[in-house]
């Protein structure tokens, strides 16, 4: 694992490409800005509005609390190094996780699993409840669809006795 952590309010692969893209924005204007100051000259550009986990992974990387364009060059790529090398997972619940659920699942995750875990959920209201969990290709179904099936003739006998 890189210097970088990875805020788990960025779950996926597609989320963790699109906190590298806004670093990248960022970093062209910011080193824009910086040969603008020593030029002194105006830059014509505006900073790009960033979201708050941006900010925050940003504001994590200044160096004594001084940001430069060589620590945003390094943040990229260690970025980068988290999305190339990232151990991924996929749990699918039987209907869609609120953002809150996702982060603490996220966070329980790269605490006890992987801290670089990258999380894709997915729901299938098949599945009735539960959770459905892939790594690589092993598969752990702890859906109640799977409970059910599996013992058939308990869930017969319980509906026969209400």
């Amino acid at each position: 694992m890189t210097a970088v952590r990875i805020p788990d309010t960025i779950s996926s692969s597609e989320d963790l490409v699109s906190l590298i893209m806004e670093v990248r924005t960022y970093a062209k204007w910011f080193s824009l800005m910086t040969n603008a100051q020593r030029t002194g000259t105006r830059p014509d550009h505006q900073q790009p509005e960033l979201t708050t986990t941006a900010t925050e992974v940003i504001r994590a990387s200044a160096t004594d609390g001084t940001l430069t364009p060589t620590a945003l060059d390094s943040l990229i790529a260690d970025l980068e190094s988290v999305h190339k090398h990232a151990r991924s997972l996929t749990i699918t619940l039987a209907a869609p996780a609120p953002n809150d659920v996702k982060r603490d699942i996220v966070a329980w995750t790269r605490a006890n699993v992987a801290e670089d875990a990258l999380i894709n959920f997915r729901f299938n209201s098949q599945i009735v409840g539960g959770m459905i969990v892939r790594v690589g290709s092993r598969i752990y179904d702890w859906s109640f669809k799977k409970a059910i099936m599996e013992n058939k003739s308990k869930l017969a006998e319980t509906l026969s006795r209400v």
